[in-house]
């Protein structure tokens, strides 16, 4: 995860738009081997340029012990990364006026309406981790194949770790 992070922030300076233009994945390949190795995972790149892509290719392997490649299809999972691109997806939303820092989240998951808080969990406290909601991946009852509904069942049935908006606490959940 890290060297494709890395990797999308080397590309960026190297290949201008303009660049983008004419053809230049013999550029990124040569960028991309002077990563990988036989005991590193390998990486996708997407490179999109005006809405339209103009390059989709994976390079080495996904899973090194059963050899398996990556490819342009490959599904990564971006864990905690996904957490940011929610805050923007919601702040642009606000920005739009669909809604507020302030809006309580039971306007969008009724069925957390009853978690005896002080005070309603907003969106605000969602986006900042303050709403005090319990870690779903502490649940025993947990897996990844695990349904976003069956969470959200759990979760109204839950007590909260502490009041909205009273302390930081990162959030899976959240």
């Amino acid at each position: 995860m890290r060297l494709s992070l890395a990797l999308c922030a080397l590309m960026m300076p190297t290949l201008s738009l303009p660049a983008l233009a004419q053809p230049f994945s013999d550029k990124i390949e040569q960028i991309v081997m002077d990563f990988l190795g036989d005991t590193t995972p390998g990486l996708g790149v997407l490179v999109i340029q005006n809405g339209a892509v103009v390059h989709s290719a994976g390079y080495g392997l996904a899973d090194i012990a059963r050899n398996t490649p990556v490819t342009a299809q490959s599904l990564f999972d971006l864990a905690s990364v996904s957490k940011q691109m929610t805050a923007l997806a919601a702040r642009m939303q606000i920005e739009d006026g669909l809604y507020d820092e302030g809006t309580p989240i039971t306007q969008f998951l009724p069925i957390l309406s009853d978690l005896g808080n002080p005070r309603p969990i907003t969106v605000g406290d969602l986006i900042h981790h303050l709403s005090g909601l319990p870690d779903y991946l502490e649940w025993q009852d947990y897996t990844p194949q695990t349904s976003p509904a069956k969470v959200l069942e759990w979760l109204g049935e839950q007590e909260l770790d502490h009041a909205p908006g009273r302390r930081f606490d990162y959030s899976n959940t959240g």
